[in-house]
């Protein structure tokens, strides 16, 4: 089975013991990498509570790289729907650590 195409925009609902929570994928990757995303605060009952529409403008707690295609794929992940990204986020090739 071909891997699910995740779109840049495209927000995901997670299940956790906690309830229910929101994502967003901010950066595509070839089928072998990992998408950037975008995840947002809180922690939901369900999809109306937390509504999306004024979470994906609010701020973000923090990006990280993610197997979107592959959760999709094992159904650990929901997607939902496409939001357009009204900013473009900038990421960096590589990080540099001093010692």
């Amino acid at each position: 089975m071909a891997l699910p195409i995740i779109k840049y925009g495209d927000v995901f609902e997670i299940e956790t013991t906690a309830g229910l929570g929101y994502f967003k994928c901010v950066k595509e990757a070839p089928a072998k990498d990992l998408e950037i995303i975008r995840v947002f605060p809180g922690v939901y009952n369900n999809e109306k509570e937390a509504d999306l529409d004024n979470l994906v403008k609010g701020p973000e707690l923090y990006f990280l790289q993610f197997v979107l295609k592959y959760a999709v794929k094992k159904k650990c992940i929901k997607k939902l729907v496409i939001f357009l990204c009204r900013k473009m986020y900038k990421f960096p090739d590589c990080i540099e650590l001093n010692s």
